[in-house]
């Protein structure tokens, strides 16, 4: 009878307890002088493919009652190949009686071998082991003549076979590099080498004048209030913020040359210096541009949202245009309140927010209106192209300056459009400013 009827028999009839597994001699015991190898092959068909061996499936059925996680920990500790859980619930219902007529699962035409007497398995266990003891005693040849043989034979067994057109092929080969050329390489660093042992050693640091003239004085502490005044843009160019080269021997002179000219008197001399033209933008911080982000969109041609504080704002920004190799200042203000009639004669453009009140106090508006002051000054609107033009913009005479919200490469197109429209219209004021 083979080893899984007998352990179906033992099973059904609640006698699988007297079922022993003997470890140190490999082999499942039955009871009357009956016992099969552990590594018996069944007709359980594993998840592989293969087939689960006599010791996996006593495994389970010791431990049916076992929940299946707590199983496979036991399975892992005992070194035993643990059943599936898909293959559990029919393991235990065939092993328990129950017909198969699954053929995926179980095999009836697969070899399985049949029990034999305890005796006969412990001696063949025995004669296995001496067999295994004596050849692991026995001392190695040392021949060499037989080393040689081995060798030949392999080399003659796992030589492969090479048509004519192969080594045609191998006698033409030609080797350009091997792994010992590409380790030593082509290049040599002798000079290197050289240059460094001749190099003399100077490890003296050079020390400035201003160090060996302080080297007798004790180095000063800190004084926050003591610093250094930051010279601002406009006075690196040699350009006073508050006045703007508004010389007063210049007014003076002014003045004095329409006296002689009411008074029949010759004509005076051109002015020599030109003043700084200035542009005035909107004083609002919700407007879309202010003082605090002009300077970067008319020099380098890249607009920011308005994002500045109302408390560190200043009252003027310096905006320096390089043109034709020559850099032009000019003047951006948002607060015309005591302003001079000729500072006003310098005001050559300004950005507008659309409501009219924006020009109130301007002496140009308090004239004539919106049309006194454009046609006195340039005026420029800037919008975003997904945004609303204000109502007041198209009946003034205004250019209209055009931001994306994403392309930013285009910010650098909208700020040339400005200076061109600027330098069409002040060519009339080249005379006095600086343009």
């Amino acid at each position: 009878m083979d080893v899984v009827s007998v352990l179906r028999k033992e099973f059904t009839t609640s006698r699988i307890l007297k079922v022993i597994k003997d470890t140190k001699h490999g082999i499942l015991k039955f009871g009357n002088d009956q016992a099969c190898k552990l590594s018996a092959p069944t007709n359980f068909i594993d998840q592989a493919g293969g087939f689960y061996s006599i010791e996996s499936i006593w495994f389970l059925l010791t431990r049916k009652d076992t929940q299946h996680g707590a199983y496979l920990l036991e399975a892992r500790k005992a070194d035993v190949k643990a059943v599936g859980r898909t293959h559990r619930a029919f393991v235990l219902g065939y092993m328990g009686g129950a017909d198969t007529q699954n053929i995926e699962r179980f095999d009836p035409s697969a070899y399985v071998p049949v029990v034999q007497r305890t005796s006969e398995l412990e001696t063949v266990d025995s004669t296995t082991k001496r067999s295994v003891e004596d050849a692991e005693e026995e001392p190695i040849q040392t021949d060499s003549s037989s080393k040689r043989a081995r060798v030949d034979s392999r080399e003659v067994l796992h030589k492969p076979d090479k048509s004519d057109l192969t080594k045609k092929i191998i006698s033409r080969e030609v080797t350009y590099e091997n792994r010992l050329s590409v380790l030593q390489g082509t290049k040599a660093f002798d000079h290197v080498l050289l240059y460094l042992t001749s190099k003399p050693k100077n490890n003296s640091k050079p020390v400035s004048k201003d160090s060996q003239g302080k080297k007798g004085q004790k180095p000063q502490s800190y004084d926050r209030y003591n610093q250094p005044v930051k010279k601002t843009s406009g006075e690196m160019f040699g350009i006073q913020e508050d006045s703007f080269v508004e010389d007063q021997n210049q007014t003076e002179n002014q003045h004095s040359a329409v006296k002689r000219k009411n008074s029949g008197g010759t004509t005076p001399k051109k002015r020599t210096t030109k003043l700084v033209p200035i542009i005035v933008v909107p004083a609002g911080m919700k407007d879309m541009i202010t003082l605090h982000n002009i300077r970067p969109y008319l020099e380098q041609g890249k607009f920011s949202g308005n994002t500045g504080d109302h408390f560190n704002k200043p009252s003027n920004v310096i905006v320096e245009r390089k043109k034709q190799g020559v850099t032009v200042p000019y003047k951006v203000i948002d607060n015309v309140n005591g302003m001079t009639k000729d500072q006003w004669d310098r005001v050559i453009a300004c950005f507008v927010a659309g409501p009219e009140w924006q020009f109130k106090r301007w002496p140009w508006y308090e004239e004539s209106g919106t049309a006194g002051v454009f046609s006195r000054i340039r005026g420029f609107y800037i919008q975003y192209d997904d945004q609303p033009e204000h109502p007041n913009i198209k009946k003034w005479d205004v250019t209209k300056l055009q931001i994306s919200r994403t392309k930013r490469h285009l910010d650098k197109t909208s700020s040339l459009r400005f200076w061109d429209a600027l330098d069409r219209y002040s060519s009339k004021f080249a005379g006095y400013l600086r343009l």
